[in-house]
């Protein structure tokens, strides 16, 4: 799918660049999920450490580079929770102008799904209080992020 949307992209007569995204699918315990130049989500299982899902990232769509998109499979266990975020949350500077990373963002985002009752909403905010107090000011980049939790069916 995400080589037809670059496709129809690069038939576009436009100037703006190009368009980084992830694409999931989610149907009862399963997600299928490709990836256009964004950063693998963040998966916080009950017992297991906070990890990476292995997902082979490709160019952002609209690239004249050539490019190949594949999609990765992930089952759900009760209780998980993904996280899906743009690279400005990993970019994020503190003061000194030292990136978060991605094993950073990985502590925040264990920290904030550690309670296995708080509710999506209450781990957003956590994230969110942990990006206003590191960066001075506004963030350079765009900080998205959206989460996912797999109740069980």
């Amino acid at each position: 799918m995400l080589a037809r949307y670059d496709q129809t992209l690069r038939g576009l007569a436009h100037d703006r660049g190009f368009v980084a995204l992830t694409l999931a699918f989610v149907e009862g315990d399963r997600m299928v999920v490709s990836s256009a130049g964004m950063p693998a989500p963040l998966l916080s299982r009950l017992g297991v450490p906070t990890k990476e899902v292995e997902v082979a990232g490709g160019l952002p769509l609209g690239s004249p580079l050539p490019k190949r998109y594949t999609s990765t499979e992930l089952r759900f266990e009760p209780g998980d929770v993904l996280l899906f975020s743009s690279d400005g949350l990993a970019e994020l500077p503190d003061e000194r102008g030292t990136e978060l990373g991605y094993e950073g963002l990985a502590k925040w985002f264990t920290e904030a799904a550690r309670d296995r009752e708080a509710s999506l909403e209450e781990i957003a905010n956590s994230l969110n209080a942990s990006v206003e107090s590191r960066a001075a000011g506004a963030p350079p980049d765009d900080v998205t992020l959206v989460l996912l939790r797999y109740n069980g069916a």
